[in-house]
C-alpha cells in the first residue's frame, strides 16, 4: 500500500467518523428529550392517581352518609 492509498483512507475514516459523531450527538439529545419527556408523563399521570383516588375517597365518604335507598 502506497503513502496516497494509506492518506484517501485515512480521509475516509475521519469522515466516516466525522458522520458517527454528528448521529451521536443527535442520538443523544432524542434520548433527552425522550427522557424529559416521559418525566413530564409520569408526573401527569402520578397527579391524575392522585385526583382519582381523592374523587373515589370522596365518593365514599359520601355514600356512608346517605341512608339506604328505600327498598332495604
Amino acid at each position: 500500500m502506497d503513502a496516497q492509498e494509506t492518506e484517501r483512507r485515512l480521509t475516509d475514516l475521519e469522515i466516516r467518523l466525522s458522520y458517527l459523531e454528528k448521529t451521536l450527538e443527535t442520538l443523544d439529545a432524542v434520548v433527552v428529550r425522550m427522557r424529559d419527556s416521559l418525566e413530564r408523563q409520569e408526573e401527569a399521570q402520578r397527579q391524575l392517581v392522585d385526583q382519582v383516588a381523592g374523587s373515589l375517597s370522596q365518593l365514599n365518604a359520601d355514600g356512608r352518609n346517605d341512608p339506604p335507598p328505600p327498598h332495604y
